[in-house]
């Protein structure tokens, strides 16, 4: 069974009204081993759906696997063609506040190996649009702390020109 996790939202970082980045400590011990580019699910114990039961999303993992603090998570606050629920409760919501997690998840990752089992020395290209961009920056931090010496190529694009203020990150 799928276990809800306690933590707490521990940074807020409001971009635009629409557009921040959290960061969410768990309450009991730290964050588990994961591989960059694996998400979390995340919830609210009071907001619960039409069949009774909790809503939970997923969100990409932005932060390294070697970050055992905190995991963080860029949202854009889905309001188009209805409202989400969970988006709109976490922009309502402040630093010290719970939510739930679950422990990450997800088959999607860089390649550090050939077929033949020889280490991979290709250049990396990733492609990103909006939020879609945080499984790639734990990619990029998770090789750098890595020693990982492929080059790597991110071509990132958004909606609006100031959708994202990359040198205030």
């Amino acid at each position: 069974m799928v276990e809800d996790l306690q933590a707490v939202i521990s940074f807020i970082r409001v971009f635009k009204d629409d557009l921040a980045v959290f960061r969410v400590k768990p309450v009991n011990g730290s964050i588990p081993d994961f591989k960059a580019g694996q998400f979390v699910s995340l919830a609210f114990s009071n907001l619960k759906g039409e069949d009774g039961k909790m809503v939970h999303r997923a969100y990409s993992i932005a932060s390294p696997p070697q970050n055992k603090k905190c995991f963080e998570f860029y949202v854009r606050w889905a309001r188009k063609p209805v409202p989400g629920k969970l988006t709109t409760e976490m922009f309502a919501r402040k630093v010290g506040d719970e939510i739930l997690w679950r422990k990450p998840t997800g088959p999607f990752g860089v390649v550090d190996e050939k077929p033949d089992g020889s280490p991979e020395t290709r250049r990396i290209v990733m492609l990103a649009g909006g939020t879609g961009i945080a499984p790639f920056i734990s990619f990029t931090l998770d090789l750098k702390a890595r020693g990982d010496k492929r080059e790597i190529v991110l071509l990132h694009g958004a909606s609006y020109v100031d959708d994202w203020d990359m040198q205030s990150c």
